[in-house]
């Protein structure tokens, strides 16, 4: 079959807001292939593959209806609070990796960090956890350098200040050149222990300041 034979029965398109993703549902009406394929606007990529194929969808503010072929009505992300689970039954985990390199040229002092978004209810104590009466961090930030340095925090250590998330970047654990994290690029990798999807980022900020040693 033709590639342009692959669209038929009726493709369907709406746009999900609460992760900004545009969502179209198509069918092959021959071998009967069906799913909804999913572009993810903030990534700039068609990001998932859904089974799920309805017939119309109905869109609000903050949610989209979906109705199937049989008239049945579903909530579009209804377990957004819970979390969604991957191919091993597992919670998917929000992960995020970047790299600092905004002039690889020069030697630098990385500082502080500062971040805005959507994370969980908004407050610091909303970027953790207890359990048992003993704190159980959402957020682990880790950080190396090209020089062999490394320093990881955790949620705790974030001030919020109407969401615009600060931090210090945790000196170097092995103390060298006073302990605080230097080189020309620095990695950084942010982790969550929490599935819940109130979890967004609009922009991630690096301090720093050239190293004159």
């Amino acid at each position: 079959m033709a590639n342009s034979d692959k669209l038929v029965d009726d493709p369907l398109l709406w746009y999900d807001k609460m992760f900004n993703e545009a969502v179209f549902s198509v069918s092959n009406g021959e071998n009967n292939d069906k799913g909804s394929l999913v572009y993810g606007e903030n990534i700039g990529v068609f990001s998932s593959l859904y089974t799920v194929l309805p017939k119309a969808a109905i869109t609000f503010t903050d949610s989209t209806l979906i109705i199937n072929k049989d008239g049945t009505i579903y909530k579009w992300n209804s377990l957004a609070k819970s979390g969604v689970k991957g191919i091993d039954n597992n919670y998917l985990l929000p992960y995020l990796k970047y790299i600092v390199n905004d002039n690889a040229v020069y030697t630098k002092i990385f500082d502080n960090t500062e971040f805005g978004g959507r994370i969980y209810g908004g407050s610091t104590l909303d970027l953790r956890t207890y359990q048992h009466n003993n704190p159980l961090n959402k957020l682990q930030f880790s950080f190396t350098t090209p020089l062999k340095q490394s320093g990881t925090m955790n949620g705790s250590k974030i001030d919020n200040t109407e969401y615009n998330f600060r931090f210090a970047i945790p000196r170097d654990k092995s103390s060298l050149y006073g302990g605080r994290l230097r080189g020309k690029t620095m990695q950084a990798e942010l982790r969550s222990s929490s599935s819940s999807y109130d979890f967004s980022l609009q922009y991630i900020l690096t301090k720093y300041r050239i190293s004159w040693a």
